[in-house]
Order: structure tokens, then sequence, then C-alpha cells
């Protein structure tokens, strides 16, 4: 029996992984396991209002680490930068800024759709 949906478990991976690299963290499952059950993705990205700055350029680089990972597995994405302080990325062909290649339709979860889709689940 699975206690928590994948894409539940995958946020909280990600959030790890990224936490990780900005800061030591001595218990990485214990707060592997107090980032899923307490849903941290979920809450800090919904109120980006009011809380801490670099809270949300942590969640926002565990976003992107987790995007441009299912991206590249699905062959659309071969390369990443930064500039001038935004995320670009190389898809298709072309760069343009990570946010952009989001709102045209390249969201986490339509990446998530189609992994899932080829794993023929």
């Amino acid at each position: 029996m699975k206690l928590y949906p994948k894409e539940k478990v995958e946020n909280a991976i990600a959030l790890v992984r990224a936490r990780k690299r900005e800061q030591h963290i001595p218990n990485p499952s214990g707060y592997f396991v107090s980032a899923l059950k307490g849903d941290w993705r979920a809450k800090n990205l919904v109120s980006e209002e009011g809380s801490d700055r670099q809270t949300q350029e942590i969640d926002k680089t565990a976003i992107f680490r987790h995007w441009y990972d299912l991206a590249r597995e699905l062959g659309y994405c071969s390369g990443q930068e930064m500039r001038e302080g935004e995320q670009w990325v190389y898809l298709s062909g072309s760069w343009e800024k990570w946010s952009d290649a989001v709102n045209r339709g390249y969201s986490l979860e339509y990446l998530k759709k189609i992994i899932k889709r080829n794993q023929g689940q």
C-alpha cells in the first residue's frame, strides 16, 4: 500500500535535492519525510507573497531541476544556463526562457504525463 501519490514523492525528492545543494542537511532522510508529510513544495509554491525570498529561490530551483531532468529524459531539452538572473533552456533546437517554455505548454505536469504515457501506465 502506498501512502503518498507518486507526484508528491517526486516533488519532495526534488526539494531535498535542491536544498542539499544550497545548505548542509544533517539528516536528509528525516528532512525528506518532513517535506513529504508536510507537503512543503505545494505550500511554498502557492504562497509566494510573504514568504522568505531564499526559500522561493530554492523551491524554484528544485522545480526547475525536476523539470529539466524530465525534459532531458524525453529528449526535448539539451542545455540550460542562467542569463541575467533568468533560467534559459535549449529546447527543440533553440534557446528560450524556461518560463516561456512552460507557458507554451512544456509544464511539469505535461512532462510527467508524457513520461507516464511512455512507460505504459
